[in-house]
């Protein structure tokens, strides 16, 4: 599966850090991580973001909708993203240059007809597709793997549960050129937090 041939590649991977230093022989293929310092990230006003490197973490607290956006580039193109994802109520947002994963874990009057477990993909604020029956009822404590293709198409995992369910897969000429390299995170009237965020290039 396009899932399993990602991960066998993984290994072969350099390693990039925050400061933009590599490590290893590659100079094509790399392993990213964001910093997780406050300074590295622009809150909105009156947020409630934590950033713990420790524990590689960005966390948040149920105050309405708030974003945090990371101010240093991100990979751009074709990438493999992974990351944790504890989502305790409402929704929860990681945007990938233009293109934005909702995780809802209740329904949302902002996408008619949602229900718990849904994931929006979306753009701008307009919804271009979800998933949505996949046997997810919340997001509270997940594992996930996005691929995306520069060329249109963007798969999305669910890795914890001893499985690796395949929640979206989304083919269109609509999503092609959409990683610019930025990052953000979003959390909607919600307590939680994104960690361990990798990407592979």
């Amino acid at each position: 599966s396009a899932f399993m041939s990602a991960l066998m590649l993984l290994s072969s991977f350099a390693v990039v850090y925050a400061d933009g230093t590599t490590a290893g022989t590659s100079t094509v293929n790399s392993v990213w991580e964001p910093s997780y310092n406050a300074s590295d990230w622009t809150t909105t006003e009156g947020s409630t973001f934590t950033f713990d490197s420790s524990a590689k973490s960005v966390s948040f607290t149920n105050n309405g909708i708030q974003t945090a956006t990371y101010k240093n580039a991100i990979l751009d193109g074709d990438f493999i993203m992974t990351a944790d994802l504890k989502i305790n109520s409402n929704r929860t947002s990681v945007t990938l240059g233009k293109l934005e994963l909702v995780f809802l874990t209740e329904p949302t009057s902002l996408y008619s007809g949602s229900v718990a477990g849904d994931v929006i993909l979306a753009s701008g604020g307009n919804e271009i597709t979800r998933a949505t029956g996949k046997g997810v009822t919340d997001w509270k404590n997940a594992k996930i793997t996005v691929i995306y293709k520069n060329s249109g198409e963007i798969m999305l995992y669910r890795n914890d549960d001893s499985a690796n369910k395949l929640i979206m897969d989304y083919k269109a000429s609509d999503i092609a050129g959409k990683n610019d390299g930025t990052l953000a995170i979003t959390g909607s009237w919600t307590a939680g937090s994104v960690g361990n965020i990798k990407m592979y290039k």
